[in-house]
């Protein structure tokens, strides 16, 4: 979504001033498998549109233990894991949102 706002006011030299600004919102692309085979094809979950280093991010196993655990995710977990399906949450502590979903991981 793309959102913009002009206003238009005079100033004191008889111009118009315009201000524009404008709100991009962008959704998170997150991939639900990944095939790290060093193809440079979906090697890693890379999770596309965002920032990387201000989500954290948490991995499970299927059975619910905590695989993965880092606090500046940098799009790079995913390289040496074994084959299976694996669950995520990805939190952003500025905004307090958090996302959350499955990820299969084929070798």
């Amino acid at each position: 979504m793309l959102l913009f706002s002009i206003s238009s006011e005079p100033s004191g030299s008889g111009c118009n001033i315009q201000t524009v600004s404008r709100t991009l919102t962008t959704q998170l692309c997150v991939p639900n498998i990944i095939t790290p085979n060093k193809d440079g094809r979906n090697d890693a979950f890379v999770v596309a549109s965002y920032n990387v280093g201000e989500w954290s991010l948490a991995i499970y196993n299927h059975w619910g233990k905590e695989v993965y655990q880092t606090e500046c995710y940098f799009n790079d977990w995913g390289a040496s894991v074994a084959p299976g399906i694996y669950y995520y949450m990805l939190r952003r502590g500025a905004t307090n949102s958090a996302l959350k979903g499955w990820l299969e991981v084929v070798r």
